[in-house]
């Protein structure tokens, strides 16, 4: 496989890893208030949002098989720490979530720690 091809898999992967997390965010947030139950249960079904998220995990799902077919486990799991960074920028920036000085530097430690492991390959 090229590294193009391999690099755009990857974006896509960690796209739609935070497209979906947002999701079920926004998802959650609609459904404030309601009482779990039967009535909650019936809210989720029709919330867009939740079928958005369900519809980016099958599509993880099926890009992650994709990956695998090429990538060592054990290089792609690693990759997938990438979301703990993509994730809450998300949050901030769409959602106005706060991220402290510790939960940064924490993303930082990832950032460095998926580097370095990208560098045996």
């Amino acid at each position: 496989m090229s590294r193009q091809r391999e690099v755009l898999q990857w974006i896509a992967f960690l796209g739609l890893g935070t497209l979906t997390q947002l999701a079920f965010k926004w998802g959650g947030t609609e459904l404030e208030g309601i009482e779990f139950g039967q009535q909650w249960f019936d809210a989720m079904v029709r919330t867009p949002a939740v079928g958005i998220a369900i519809t980016g995990y099958i599509a993880m799902f099926v890009l992650w098989l994709v990956i695998l077919q090429r990538t060592e486990l054990n290089r792609a799991f690693s990759m997938t720490g990438l979301i703990y960074v993509t994730v809450p920028a998300s949050a901030w920036a769409i959602f106005g979530e706060q991220i402290g000085w510790l939960r940064a530097a924490g993303i930082a430690l990832i950032i460095v720690g998926v580097g370095l492991m990208g560098r045996e390959h």
